[in-house]
């Protein structure tokens, strides 16, 4: 009986944290990525709207404010344990073929990682 209780009340613990954590996430964060162009590297606006964060799951949207991938993309990947992994769900940019991949940690109202191909990524609320 103990044992069990000891049990519910961890577990319960936990989905405690996780949900608190989840509800942190959520907001508007803007900042840059470094895009790859035949150009060169050039630094890009990113904004990125997080609206939905629940069991594991995050929904939101990322705009791409510069060059010929600018534009809204439908975002949605996994979040646990402070790493978060998103892709796009529609492809965009003024030809329709871009897409956008996003690798990034939490840490307070920052957001830091690097997009699908390496580039770095740092966005804040």
């Amino acid at each position: 009986m103990r044992l069990t209780l000891a049990m519910t009340m961890a577990v319960g613990m936990m989905v405690s944290a996780l949900v608190s954590a989840e509800e942190s996430i959520i907001g508007k964060y803007t900042g840059d990525f470094i895009m790859s162009t035949s150009r060169g590297p050039i630094r890009t606006g990113l904004g990125l709207v997080l609206d939905r964060a629940e069991g594991g799951v995050v929904k939101g949207t990322a705009t791409i404010f510069d060059w010929s991938c600018a534009g809204d993309y439908p975002m949605e990947g996994t979040f646990g344990e402070g790493k978060m992994q998103l892709r796009s769900t529609a492809k965009g940019g003024r030809a329709g073929d871009c897409s956008l991949r996003l690798n990034l940690a939490v840490d307070g109202d920052r957001l830091t990682g690097t997009t699908g191909s390496g580039q770095p990524v740092q966005l804040s609320k």
